[in-house]
């Protein structure tokens, strides 16, 4: 792939900085994936197992955001560092809808090596995570480093460096849990040794079964745009009557919620004249008395000149 042009903005510098790591993070997931396959079919670790999935999702949605980050570089360097949107919500949602199957049956799986534990070998496995973690340490430095530069780092490089921070600890966390079993073994304890591998990893699955449902929860809404109350909407229809001297007509009303927030937009037509300063004036008013009643408020005012129609005289005549 070609490297994108970056702008000369610190904002535009960081889109471009996270990207070259995260496809970094890509191309090196993929041979560490294989080689997480292979030792997790000859060793029998169901730790290895639990790693092998993580990483194989990993791809999956790495390569979403990586071609959803190149789209947005192209199009919007400047605008993109302020949020991805439903971009950003879409990606976590699809990670969770592919660990929460991955994690059942971790759970499955290890819960019956748990009551019937077989060998593992601890070296090989030892051998896999170890690659993987150093790989994961690395991708982490590179990423805080990027992180401590920036004054208000954007959304998306928040959560990667959240991703890999978890990724780095669980893979040291296995790595010490190898290292009691191997303990255990040497010790003439193959009962118990035997017993941490299935063990670490029902730990690891029931983790991310949990982080799975409520990432899909929470990012299920924030997809979905819903409709506001008709108790917002009567609001939205008074206020407007409060402020109904200061234009002419109003024109289209527009909600929708989106996870916590509500976006109102209306049209109001107002007289050729009328000065700017004005119509912003109004607009600030209106936003101020709408959010004493409604929270999370996002408010657009869409100054036109003609309307056909005005809601507040079906509603006067109504009356």
């Amino acid at each position: 792939m070609s490297e994108p042009v970056a702008a000369v903005e610190p904002a535009a510098d960081e889109v471009v900085s996270l990207y070259r790591i995260m496809r970094v993070a890509l191309w090196t997931e993929i041979p560490v994936s294989v080689l997480l396959i292979v030792v997790g079919t000859l060793s029998g670790s169901s730790a290895v197992l639990v790693m092998t999935l993580q990483a194989v999702v990993d791809v999956c949605v790495q390569l979403f955001e990586l071609y959803a980050i190149r789209q947005t570089i192209r199009r919007d360097v400047e605008a993109f560092p302020y949020g991805a949107g439903k971009l950003e919500n879409f990606g976590a949602f699809l990670w969770a809808v592919l660990t929460i199957p991955a994690a059942i049956f971790v759970l499955v799986t290890s819960g019956l090596k748990l009551w019937h534990p077989d060998a593992v070998a601890y070296g090989l496995s030892t051998l896999a995570i170890g690659v993987s973690a150093t790989r994961l340490i690395l991708l982490w430095l590179f990423t805080v480093r990027l992180r401590r530069r920036l004054k208000t780092p954007s959304p998306v490089l928040v959560s990667f460096l959240a991703d890999t921070q978890i990724d780095t600890m669980s893979s040291l966390g296995v790595l010490l849990s190898f290292a009691i079993a191997v303990g255990l073994l040497a010790a003439g304890l193959p009962a118990l040794g035997d017993r941490v591998d299935p063990g670490v990893a029902l730990l690891i699955g029931a983790y991310q079964l949990v982080v799975g449902v409520t990432i899909l929860r929470g990012n299920f809404r924030s997809l979905m745009d819903l409709p506001l109350s008709v108790v917002d909407q009567l609001t939205i229809m008074r206020v407007l009557a409060d402020h109904h001297g200061d234009f002419e007509r109003i024109g289209m009303v527009s909600t929708r919620s989106h996870g916590n927030e509500k976006y109102v937009e209306v049209e109001l037509a107002f007289a050729d004249d009328t000065p700017v300063r004005e119509i912003a004036r109004l607009s600030e008013r209106i936003e101020a008395s709408l959010g004493r009643w409604i929270d999370e408020l996002r408010f657009r005012l869409a100054p036109v000149t003609r309307i056909e129609h005005d809601p507040l005289e079906a509603v006067g005549d109504d009356e």
